[in-house]
């Protein structure tokens, strides 16, 4: 059943939240992710600049990467290899640092990182904890993405 929803979950989300510049064309940033069983790190990327309302889903992984860190909300050491396989931790990183979100006072002195936010949205219940460094699939980040919209937009980010 899972395997199920988790495509007609992410096509529905992509249908109603995101515009239609985004889904344009067989190649759209959001249009093959809710099928695919893994996403790149490139891919991610693209979507959490998305997220941070740094693109309009027309960067490419580099491009995108250096919005990020000229936002500084990344670092530019972190998520570089924009081939290899998405994790769970990662992914949270990205969209924890999107969000803009200050964390607990743990993360306030060590500062970030894709373990603490990892916890935070497992604790959220934004993510499944299937473990930090596991790939995370297409339609459980196209989830990801809608809950922590709905988070950002009820001020529950903080």
């Amino acid at each position: 059943m899972k395997l199920f929803l988790g495509p007609v979950t992410g096509l529905v989300i992509v249908a109603t939240l995101m515009p239609g510049a985004l889904l344009a064309g067989p190649r759209g940033l959001l249009r093959s992710l809710p099928e695919r069983s893994m996403v790149t790190v490139g891919e991610g990327v693209r979507v959490a600049a998305l997220f941070a309302g740094l693109s309009k889903g027309e960067l490419d992984a580099a491009a995108a990467h250096k919005a990020l860190v000229e936002a500084r909300l990344l670092e530019p050491t972190v998520a570089t290899s924009f081939g290899s396989t998405l994790k769970r931790g990662l992914a949270s990183y990205l969209f924890f640092r999107a969000m803009r979100m200050k964390g607990g006072w743990v993360c306030r002195v060590f500062g970030p990182s894709p373990r603490y936010a990892y916890k935070e949205f497992v604790c959220r219940q934004l993510v499944l904890a299937e473990g930090e460094n596991t790939p995370i699939p297409g339609g459980e980040l196209l989830s990801m993405l809608k809950l922590s919209s709905d988070l950002r937009r009820s001020g529950g980010a903080r």
